[in-house]
């Protein structure tokens, strides 16, 4: 049974949401503060959804306490604030869906349906559960005492780049082929000794993580990446964005690696006029 909590001040919202599923498998709880919505993330939640404005309180630090709690639950934002801002500070923490208030019953459903599928059938991750993956591989470098380098690559509208993308059979192919190419080892010209993987990220993104790999070799596995984006999306209504950092000499200490891609994507796409 899916498991969803919906974090609203307007109580309204949270048993909408819930008649609207009356007829499937899913179980609801509901909180409307950020102090009430945090004290029940011992809880597993599949789904949840989080409205930004909560009254005196901050959605966002309860979507920054989701991440910290390693919850793997996706997040979805519904809510009336309809910015840029918000809608990048969204990205940066992870939700996987900005959805606008006043919605359709059709729509939300639509969508909330859609997630529970992809959850199921897809290998996207919370943002904690990246940060695992990452911290293993790194674990890895550490012992073996190698260079490892790890991007996020982000698809977006050209037209409106706060404007949520639906993975088209064009972006899917895209991600397709990047996927191949990281697992056959094909982004370092002849070469296949490093190891790679590739993880699901909300909002169009996709991370790389690459063993192995000097940083004298980022400049070609970036220069790969971007010719195959080109190749795939050019001329077409969606952009790209992407970064990638070289482990261990482009992070600080005190620096999270997806926390710090996240941040140089959002710059990216906050600058995009």
């Amino acid at each position: 049974m899916t498991k969803i909590l919906v974090v609203d001040s307007n109580a309204n919202t949270g048993f909408r949401i819930k008649k609207i599923f009356e007829n499937y498998q899913i179980k609801f709880s509901m909180a409307s503060t950020s102090n009430e919505a945090i004290g029940k993330l011992h809880k597993q939640f599949d789904i949840i959804i989080v409205d930004i404005n909560l009254g005196s309180d901050d959605g966002f630090d309860v979507i920054q306490k989701i991440h910290e709690n390693n919850s793997s639950a996706l997040v979805i934002i519904v809510t009336s604030t309809n910015t840029r801002k918000a809608f990048v500070r969204g990205i940066r923490l992870g939700a996987v869906d900005y959805i606008l208030k006043p919605f359709e019953d059709t729509y939300i459903k639509g969508k909330i349906l859609k997630h529970i599928k992809d959850s199921e059938t897809s290998a996207t991750k919370s943002p904690a559960a990246i940060e695992s993956v990452i911290y293993k591989h790194i674990e890895k470098s550490v012992k073996t005492k190698n260079d490892m380098l790890v991007g996020m690559v982000v698809v977006y509208s050209i037209s409106n780049p706060t404007q949520i993308v639906v993975k088209s059979p064009l972006i899917k192919g895209f991600f397709a082929k990047l996927d191949k190419a990281v697992y056959a080892s094909e982004l370092i010209p002849d070469s296949n000794k490093y190891i790679g993987e590739t993880v699901d990220s909300g909002l169009n993104g996709k991370i790389i993580i690459l063993d192995a790999v000097k940083l004298s070799e980022k400049e070609n596995v970036v220069s790969e990446v971007k010719k195959m984006a080109v190749e795939m999306l050019g001329n077409s209504e969606f952009g790209f964005e992407m970064e990638f950092l070289s482990l261990p000499h482009e992070l600080k200490p005190d620096e999270r690696v997806l926390e710090t891609l996240t941040r140089k994507i959002e710059e990216n796409i906050s600058s995009i006029q």
